[in-house]
């Protein structure tokens, strides 16, 4: 992706994070993977949620379903037991949705 095709695209899953949040306060949101990085340019967003439950897991799949086809993302979902298990956001050096991306907001 390019610059300015990158800011549009985190900014437009940005929105779409924040409105399945709404819906779902627990559920962690994490960028890993290129996009926290400063190697330009992306050719994706990676993006791992932690869900409470594995039916919040299938909530977030649904919610983000139209985005899917609009935004060149992985999404990787994952249970609060099973990010433990794994040890996936420490291995990865994932970021918290909090944290700035290249200052990309929306």
């Amino acid at each position: 992706m390019s610059g300015a095709s990158e800011l549009i695209a985190v900014c437009a899953l940005y929105k779409e994070m924040q409105r399945v949040k709404a819906r779902l306060p627990e559920s962690r949101w994490f960028f890993f993977g290129s996009i926290t990085t400063a190697k330009r340019p992306v050719a994706d967003i990676d993006l791992l949620v932690v869900c409470k439950t594995t039916d919040d897991c299938s909530i977030v799949r649904n919610e983000l379903r139209s985005i899917c086809c609009r935004v060149p993302f992985h999404l990787l979902l994952m249970s609060q037991i099973e990010v433990a298990e794994v040890n996936f956001i420490q291995g990865q050096g994932a970021v918290e949705d909090r944290a700035r991306l290249g200052g990309a907001r929306g």
